[in-house]
């Protein structure tokens, strides 16, 4: 009889730790899965913000390139570009990025 009782004791404890790391395992997970969700958060707001400061300079770039693509056109046809390509070059100075 003494052999059983230590051996159910000896069950309880295990069962115990068991349980102990469980809980361990479970709070660091949730810890991990907190943390992944705030940078989650943070990345989506500095995607949002690159995109933000992004468009403006698509729109810009793609009226750039259609000016260029007139400028090449006018070159081809060996005509003048109307008045607009002064303020184009000044235009081009202005732009917050070379090319």
């Amino acid at each position: 009889m003494q052999k059983m009782k230590s051996l159910g004791e000896r069950a309880t404890i295990v069962v115990e730790e068991i349980e102990r790391k469980k809980m361990e395992v479970k709070e660091k997970v949730e810890l991990q899965l907190g943390r992944s969700e705030e940078e989650t958060r943070r990345l989506a707001q500095i995607w949002e913000e690159l995109e933000a400061m992004a468009n403006p300079m698509r729109k810009e770039l793609a009226n750039v390139r259609k000016k260029i693509d007139m400028a090449n056109l006018a070159e081809a046809l060996g005509t003048q570009l109307p008045e607009e390509g002064a303020t184009f070059a000044n235009h081009v100075q202005t732009l917050p990025f070379r090319f």
